[in-house]
């Protein structure tokens, strides 16, 4: 278990996060550099976050903050790749579960970008 203050959006990462006490924030950057709120979320919700860093361990896509006293379970790459290793089947599991959270992301975000292209027709149109 791991107290945790914040991540920034742009930093090295290769770990997932399961979020066992408190509450967090969730921002991103727009391209003017300004920060805006992706979601607050808290200990009852199930959260976890840094799936991305841990399959292909590039730079944060959001900064996540603690906002309250907050405790964590993390998993590190060198770790799950060491469980994948040694529990194949614990491994494909959790890899397919990952797997499974990414592409629901993933097809929110190609509905979020639908909308606003023709949100952004629409106001050309008009």
């Amino acid at each position: 278990r791991v107290l945790f203050r914040s991540f920034r959006e742009g930093e090295q990462g290769n770990e997932l996060w399961v979020l066992v006490r408190g509450s967090i924030e969730i921002t991103k950057s727009t391209l003017a550099g300004e920060s805006f709120t992706v979601a607050k979320l808290n200990d009852s919700m199930g959260v976890f976050f840094g799936e991305q860093a841990l399959i292909d361990q590039d730079k944060r896509s959001a900064t996540v903050t603690a906002t309250s006293d907050s405790e964590f379970l993390v998993l590190s790459r060198e770790a799950f790749l060491q469980l994948c290793k040694s529990h194949p089947a614990i491994g494909f599991e959790l890899s397919l579960s990952i797997a499974g959270i990414l592409s629901k992301r993933l097809r929110k975000a190609n509905a979020d970008s639908l909308l606003l292209f023709e949100a952004l027709v629409n106001e050309l149109k008009g």
